[in-house]
């Protein structure tokens, strides 16, 4: 099984940062990481760039050469994809270690399933949880 990340960006420099080490720190790395940054002008350009530079054939990135907006972007972004499985983040979020590699072992162990997903967390400013997205955790 082939799996691409896509990251979508703007803007977002410092937390991007966290956003594509918690990908690489992945215990099951992905295939690609596709990178779409809409047009950011803090320096998320350069950032990503140092990435792509770090990670040859890993990382793609999808620069707009406009702010186009959301959909835009990540619709971008999943035209560069090139596996069959697609998961994604947005630039302030952090993927668990575990991530693709729970995600793969479910849709391995059901090939009747189209997709995968798990619960998110919703954590403060200082990294504690503060929710999650469905309460019912099991």
């Amino acid at each position: 099984m082939r799996v691409s990340v896509i990251i979508t960006s703007y803007n977002q420099k410092e937390p991007l940062q966290g956003a594509i080490e918690s990908v690489l720190a992945q215990t099951r790395m992905p295939d690609e990481i596709v990178i779409a940054d809409d047009c950011s002008q803090d320096g998320s350009q350069e950032l990503i760039r140092s990435y792509v530079a770090e990670n040859p054939g890993l990382i793609k990135p999808v620069f707009q050469d406009r702010n186009v907006g959301i959909p835009r972007n990540k619709n971008a972004a999943y035209r560069a994809t090139t596996c069959e499985y697609v998961t994604y983040l947005d630039g302030d979020d952090l993927f668990r270690p575990e991530k693709i590699e729970v995600d793969l072992d479910m849709l391995e162990a059901n090939p009747e399933a189209d997709i995968a997903c798990g619960n998110v967390a919703y954590l403060d400013s200082e990294g504690r949880k503060v929710g999650t997205w469905c309460e019912d955790e099991d």
